[in-house]
């Protein structure tokens, strides 16, 4: 689903951070560091010394590692990781550092492996855990980050290791 993503990522990513600094021109600058390669190791705005609005890591090879979003310099918003071949790693959302709302956890194939919902950082309610081929294995529930109850287990494979 999101394999494509990093290559539109770059431009629209381009855009965003130049938008972010013409609404705040004033104390904002576009901040990037670059590997001993030449690629970027990330890239980013900063609004009165802070990360703001959308950062970008990047790996050795020039590869995105995440993108992620900032408000004073605490993640904030939506975020992604990345595997090397640009597929999706996993996918969700944060509120002021801590993880809250849905989030998803993708294979190295690009195969969804596990989703659910955070609140506070903690698990909670139903999450759906998959097999590397994508098959539904398990669906369990959370109650603050503990399993409380396992509500189907068609037993193919181990759970997939926690992000």
């Amino acid at each position: 689903m999101y394999g494509f993503i990093s290559n539109y990522v770059l431009i629209f990513v381009s855009f965003i951070l130049f938008e972010s600094c013409e609404n705040n021109s004033s104390n904002c600058q576009l901040s990037y560091v670059l590997c001993e390669s030449g690629q970027y190791k990330f890239q980013g705005s900063i609004v009165n010394g802070k990360k703001n609005g959308l950062w970008l890591t990047f790996e050795k090879d020039g590869a995105l590692g995440t993108a992620e979003s900032f408000s004073k310099d605490i993640p904030h918003g939506e975020f992604f990781a990345f595997w090397n071949d640009s597929l999706v790693m996993f996918h969700g959302f944060r509120k002021y550092g801590k993880r809250n709302g849905p989030f998803e956890q993708y294979s190295d194939n690009g195969n969804l492996s596990r989703k659910g919902f955070y609140r506070n950082d903690l698990k909670t309610g139903k999450w759906e855990e998959y097999t590397y081929d994508g098959r539904l294995n398990r669906i369990v529930e959370y109650f603050n980050k503990e399993e409380t109850k396992v509500l189907l287990d068609n037993r193919l494979e181990l759970p997939v290791p926690e992000e």
